[in-house]
């Protein structure tokens, strides 16, 4: 048994989309040998619902989410494209570092090699795989994006699968902790000062939850979720 098949293994069984993104970051680096892997799964909207990622700081996620996201050129062809993409095969080793995604997202973190990879499901994106190495790493090879396009596909099914079933509890710890001191009428910054975490953390999972459960307003999401709690 090779090694993507010995991962999805592990991967297939799982029970739950949040066992399935828990194991993802627990199995997935070696095999592409990325010191930093995420996992996104989108909304309806295409939006990101969850986000995983393992060895990278949440700030820097933040700061993808507010700065690089937009300004993502390897995204932008993997969407157009639905499939795996490097950074420096698609833009060469000048033009990913004049990059604004570079300049501003990677480079500050010390990333410099970078794949990201499509999770499909209905004809759409469903989610991403991303798969980054620091400076001082050998820079990602054919191999490497095989087996992130590989994963993809396994995850791809699984997601699927796990989306076909009735989801008992679609909310994390950390989305209920914030769900019950929103129940308690406070504000972002007071639930940001409790939790030890930003403002702008609280508003982007706020985001996430309601793109999650379907809602559009505060009192509509504590009236969902407070039944499954």
């Amino acid at each position: 048994m090779n090694a993507v098949h010995a991962v999805a293994g592990r991967l297939a069984a799982t029970r739950s989309e949040a066992e399935l993104r828990a194991a993802y970051l627990r199995h997935v680096g070696s095999l592409v040998g990325a010191e930093v892997h995420s996992i996104y799964l989108h909304g309806p909207d295409g939006r990101p619902v969850s986000v995983d990622a393992a060895g990278i700081p949440e700030r820097v996620l933040q700061r993808y989410e507010e700065i690089g996201r937009a300004e993502d050129p390897v995204l932008g062809l993997m969407v157009a494209e639905h499939v795996p993409v490097s950074a420096l095969d698609l833009l060469g080793e000048q033009g990913w570092h004049s990059s604004a995604l570079y300049d501003h997202v990677m480079g500050p973190a010390g990333l410099e090699h970078y794949i990201v990879a499509p999770l499909l499901g209905g004809g759409r994106i469903v989610g991403t795989l991303g798969f980054c190495r620091h400076a001082s790493a050998a820079p990602f090879g054919a191999a490497d994006v095989r087996h992130a396009g590989a994963l993809a596909h396994h995850v791809s099914a699984l997601v699927a699968g796990l989306q076909g079933r009735p989801a008992a509890v679609p909310l994390t710890d950390r989305d209920r902790e914030i769900v019950a001191l929103v129940a308690r009428g406070l504000t972002n910054a007071e639930i940001g000062h409790r939790l030890h975490i930003s403002p702008n953390t609280v508003k982007q999972t706020l985001k996430r939850i309601f793109a999650r459960l379907g809602v559009r307003s505060r009192a509509e999401l504590v009236a969902r979720a407070y039944p499954m709690t």
